[in-house]
């Protein structure tokens, strides 16, 4: 994106304002999105996968192999996250259900 007209004349360079980097090629100069200002929404989604895939896949069996090869009583696995009635399923569906509402609107209005 290339900073407003205002911010051009009033001396400030709307690159520092409105987080952008600045990259040389060649002749001219390009601006652009932060690395963390763009991928923040899919770093989100991952997070939450790999958190979900852990709680209710993989530690449930690592819990059920290491009581399979210790032999104690096989208790059942609780899951982590429904601990507190599952608030952080109900923060992480806040979170993304915005973050993909404002990443849809951005896109209908052309500012990807």
């Amino acid at each position: 994106m290339i900073p407003d007209s205002e911010d051009v004349g009033t001396g400030t360079s709307g690159a520092a304002e409105k987080n952008y980097d600045i990259e040389f090629h060649g002749r001219g100069s390009v601006l652009k999105e932060s690395w963390a200002k763009s991928h923040w929404r899919p770093g989100m989604a991952w997070l939450y996968m790999v958190i979900c895939a852990c709680d209710f896949v993989l530690f449930p069996i690592l819990w059920a192999v290491l009581h399979a090869v210790t032999g104690h009583d096989i208790s059942q696995w609780k899951p982590i996250t429904l601990e507190g009635a599952g608030l952080i399923h109900l923060a992480f569906g806040a979170i993304l259900g915005v973050a993909a509402y404002g990443r849809s609107k951005e896109k209908i209005n052309g500012s990807s």
